[in-house]
């Protein structure tokens, strides 16, 4: 499922050594919940899967459609 593992972090250096390493856990780690999550999202059928397509191709042609408007030049995405 997406945005379950994104994200980004500005820091002092001292920090980002610290910062790096719950990065490091929590990427190799998935917490249970999201385990569960995902077990259950294979058990949710192609209908499911097919909707969920459809809705982030319509979010995507929203917001690039809004940036070309606006004047921005971009590469299109392939995906959502």
């Amino acid at each position: 499922m997406i945005g379950w593992r994104t994200g980004w972090t500005m820091a002092h250096p001292r920090l980002t050594g610290l910062i790096r390493k719950v990065h490091d856990y929590l990427r190799v780690c998935a917490p249970a919940p999201f385990q569960t999550a995902g077990i259950t999202a294979l058990g949710l059928g192609e209908d499911f899967f097919s909707g969920l397509i459809a809705e982030y191709s319509a979010r995507r042609k929203l917001l690039l459609d809004a940036l070309r408007a606006a004047g921005f030049g971009f590469i299109e995405p392939e995906g959502a």
